[in-house]
């Protein structure tokens, strides 16, 4: 799916295409319609409309359209996509260079004119993995069908003094649930931490089945590792994702569409008894807007053999 980066908003759109791939997606085959408007020439006037084409030229490929579904969290909004230049941004799971992207962060099921307004819709348009925002305008949804049909229109200014106005049909769906899978139990190993110094790792499953130490856990999994040693008894000890020092942990979602790490969140080691049992608590929001939140025993132990430093 679309790698967003860390916030929701307009953030999110600035290499929002560098890492696409989405996992059970339905596409729906259709034709899209697209209009789109003069916008505004740097010295304030209108440009023209494009020559006619010479005859015998073959026509300019026609754009194409798609809606994905992102991840607020627990709760999905939606992702337009419009090629640019005759760019084929239809098939679910492709990396568009030129596209115009409307995020619109709630599902709407009906009419409705939304200002550009961050936590409510960004837009911007990104070419070759540049994004340039849209600072203010409006989208209006002139009918939507959900997982079927949508038809839109924007009017809106970007932050480099240019405009985008349109009109698209959007025929092709690419949908997903933002629900993260509940894992109730899992195994624990000794490791080594990014800076080589000790560390643990707990691999969780939605499987209610003791998890052995031989071979790989059914999917989804979610592996949380904290990066320092483990105290024997020890109780209450707080961990932030996205650091490296001793107080800091990871976490990865892997399902059968790949994995995708956490970047941000807190894991909590609610109690450790090594090779007895270890509650672990974990609160973190993915790559992808997904958020996984928990707390999972662990009674499987797998000493292993690692040795850091």
């Amino acid at each position: 799916m679309l790698r967003f980066a860390p916030i929701l908003g307009l953030a999110l759109l600035a290499g929002c295409f560098d890492s696409f791939e989405l996992g059970g997606a339905t596409p729906r085959d259709a034709g899209p319609t697209i209009r789109f408007d003069a916008a505004p020439a740097p010295d304030g006037g209108v440009r023209p409309p494009p020559p006619p084409l010479d005859a015998g030229s073959p026509p300019p490929p026609p754009s194409t359209t798609r809606q994905e579904t992102v991840c607020l969290g627990s709760v999905p909004g939606d992702l337009f996509v419009v090629g640019l230049e005759g760019e084929d941004v239809s098939t679910c799971g492709s990396e568009p260079e030129r596209a115009l992207a409307i995020v619109i962060q709630n599902e709407f099921i009906g009419d409705a004119e939304l200002p550009i307004e961050p936590g409510l819709v960004d837009a911007a348009r990104c070419v070759g993995g540049d994004c340039v925002p849209a600072v203010d305008g409006r989208v209006v949804i002139e009918e939507i069908r959900r997982g079927r049909f949508a038809r839109l229109s924007w009017d809106m200014r970007l932050v480099d003094g240019t405009s985008e106005r349109g009109e698209a049909t959007f025929d092709r769906w690419c949908e997903r649930s933002c629900e993260a899978p509940r894992f109730l139990r899992g195994r624990a190993a000794p490791t080594c931490g990014p800076a080589d110094g000790p560390a643990w790792r707990f691999e969780l499953t939605e499987d209610e089945a003791f998890p052995g130490c031989g071979g790989e856990l059914p999917a989804p999994t979610l592996e949380v590792t904290v990066f320092d040693e483990l105290e024997d008894g020890m109780a209450g000890r707080l961990f932030e994702v996205g650091g490296f020092g001793l107080d800091s942990g990871s976490v990865r979602l892997c399902d059968e569409s790949g994995c995708v790490d956490a970047f941000e969140g807190t894991i909590e080691v609610i109690f450790f008894a090594r090779g007895e049992v270890a509650i672990v608590a974990y609160q973190v929001i993915l790559e992808d807007g997904r958020e996984v939140v928990g707390e999972t025993e662990v009674t499987g132990w797998c000493e292993g053999d690692a040795v850091c430093g």
